[in-house]
């Protein structure tokens, strides 16, 4: 790949990344917390196991098209993750900054 192509690739990967508006994810947290509710008497180690199984198979992945190495866990690029084992103390700051 010719380094006029790369150059142009990464612009659009910037531009694309510095325009698209923040957002919320909650997928992750919706699986988890379903998963944690059909696992309710399950020792705590397995209902995180059954939650990143879960997670693995279900979190909707995605693939720009200007990228070499793909995958984002969520839908956009500028989309924050949103997870209960990963503690909440972001939320109150950050929330309030997001459009929706």
């Amino acid at each position: 790949m010719s380094e006029l192509v790369m150059k142009e690739r990464i612009s659009v990967l910037k531009d694309k990344m510095l325009s698209e508006k923040r957002y919320a994810s909650i997928e992750q947290a919706k699986i988890i917390t379903d998963t944690y509710k059909q696992h309710e008497d399950e020792p705590r180690i397995m209902q995180r196991a059954y939650s990143l199984k879960n997670c693995l198979e279900k979190i909707n992945i995605s693939v720009e098209p200007e990228e070499m190495i793909v995958g984002n866990r969520t839908a956009g690029v500028r989309y924050g993750v949103v997870f209960p084992e990963s503690g909440s103390t972001w939320v109150d700051k950050e929330f309030e900054t997001l459009p929706t």
